[in-house]
């Protein structure tokens, strides 16, 4: 009975080690490629966590990823492989041209050369872009081309928002994720995908909205679309029968596990 207790001990410490050992999921939220700075306060804004505004903010995305168990950072100058340690998410949303930003921080092959060595290494990577006018697609385009995910330069979806007393304003998308009957997005680009990489959701025209490929232990997820900020995520201006939120958890998901 002894040597039972003994093992039983034993397996419960291991356990336990084990369990306080596994590093918290760390989500860190480009704004360097994306830089947008409010005039009046100095302040960067626009797709961070702490931008809790209908138009632009991501509070409410970052809350889905702290539902998940993640812990929430901002990365405010380029990447290094020591500034990308530690963080198992690193997301990059609408990166910057000369409409946004008079001087842009585009993406530079050393930069591009960095996140892929972190996700193949086992890292999890999320682009948002948005369409040709409102975004960079050249130059994120040196970081995506590493993955067989390309985004196109153009714009899709030129729809106006669809209400409950006009729904038909929908553009249907096709294999929509998991467990998510309707899905919304609007003024995106697409995506081209090679090698592994595959498409997730796509239009009745095939154009391609959201990818995804491994890249040696890591995974990357393209969208065409910054998509989930507070705008649209738990439905401000939506009929409530479009489920973005769901479809924001089924990404983490994809991304987290």
């Amino acid at each position: 009975m002894k040597k039972i207790l003994t093992t039983i001990a034993c397996m419960l410490f291991a356990l336990c080690a084990t369990y306080a050992d596994t590093p918290v999921k760390k989500v860190l939220l480009d704004t360097h490629f994306n830089h947008e700075v409010d005039k009046k306060t100095g302040k960067v804004q626009h797709y961070t966590w702490d931008d809790t505004s209908k138009w632009g903010g991501y509070s409410q995305f970052g809350e889905l990823f702290v539902k998940h168990g993640g812990t929430l950072a901002m990365l405010n100058e380029a990447p290094t492989a020591e500034l990308l340690k530690g963080s198992s998410i690193y997301i990059i949303v609408d990166p910057d041209h000369v409409k946004d930003n008079p001087k842009p921080n585009y993406m530079t092959e050393e930069s591009a050369n960095v996140i892929a060595k972190w996700v193949k290494k086992g890292g999890r990577l999320l682009v948002l872009t948005n369409d040709r006018d409102n975004c960079d697609l050249k130059y994120i385009n040196i970081l995506m081309d590493k993955f067989g995910l390309h985004f196109n330069d153009t714009t899709i979806l030129q729809l106006d928002i669809p209400t409950k007393e006009k729904p038909e304003n929908v553009y249907p998308l096709q294999g929509t994720l998991e467990g998510v009957d309707k899905m919304y997005m609007r003024g995106t680009s697409s995506i081209k995908c090679s090698g592994k990489a595959r498409r997730v959701v796509w239009t009745k025209d095939d154009d391609v909205v959201i990818a995804e490929t491994r890249y040696g232990k890591g995974k990357v997820i393209a969208i065409a679309d910054p998509w989930v900020y507070n705008e649209y995520i738990y439905h401000t201006l939506l009929p409530d029968n479009y489920d973005n939120a769901s479809a924001a958890e089924r990404i983490i998901e994809r991304l987290l596990y």
